[in-house]
């Protein structure tokens, strides 16, 4: 019995769930708290900041492949639940994107080319990688709204290049 116990505790650690759980959260918190500001505009405030894909990111640098991107998978949906927020239509997208920028950010990390600018380059990325995708099974490129929705998210942008420089510089100091 006890045998069984500490093999539970070991898949458990194995698997992160600690750190998925914490992911998870912050994924909902911070979307959360970006949605409480007063909306000045026409566009939602998540889709300017971008703060789900902040988790993502952190994840990507400091835990295993497995723990970013099983939180892009029910991040979204977690929200959309509890808040209402991304809207039923835009959360298989998110969920979609969400993923893809997960995966690019630890192949980034991993190659430790051009790691630096992990967070711009991974949303970067995913945004292409999202409309090749929806050319490929529809035959048509929207070319126009990817370049507004990069526009849209430049303050976003901007945050996740920042946010990855200063976690690089904080995992490469605790690895001296």
């Amino acid at each position: 019995m006890l045998n069984r116990k500490i093999n539970n505790v070991k898949v458990l650690k194995y698997a992160q769930v600690d750190k998925l759980v914490f992911t998870v959260s912050l994924m909902f918190i911070m979307p959360l708290l970006l949605h409480m500001l007063p909306r000045t505009g026409y566009y939602p405030i998540g889709a300017i900041w971008l703060p789900i894909f902040y988790a993502p990111l952190f994840a990507a640098i400091f835990f295993k492949k497995h723990v970013s991107i099983a939180a892009c998978f029910v991040s979204p949906w977690i929200n959309m639940y509890f808040t209402g927020m991304p809207r039923l239509e835009i959360a298989s997208k998110l969920t979609f994107e969400l993923i893809i920028f997960a995966i690019f950010a630890q192949i980034i990390f991993k190659s430790k080319s051009f790691y630096r600018f992990i967070g711009l380059i991974s949303f970067i990325f995913a945004k292409l990688f999202l409309y090749l995708t929806v050319f490929f099974m529809s035959g048509h490129f929207e070319l126009k709204n990817m370049f507004s929705e990069i526009t849209l998210a430049l303050p976003g942008i901007f945050v996740l290049l920042f946010i990855g420089i200063i976690l690089i510089q904080i995992k490469e100091s605790a690895a001296k």
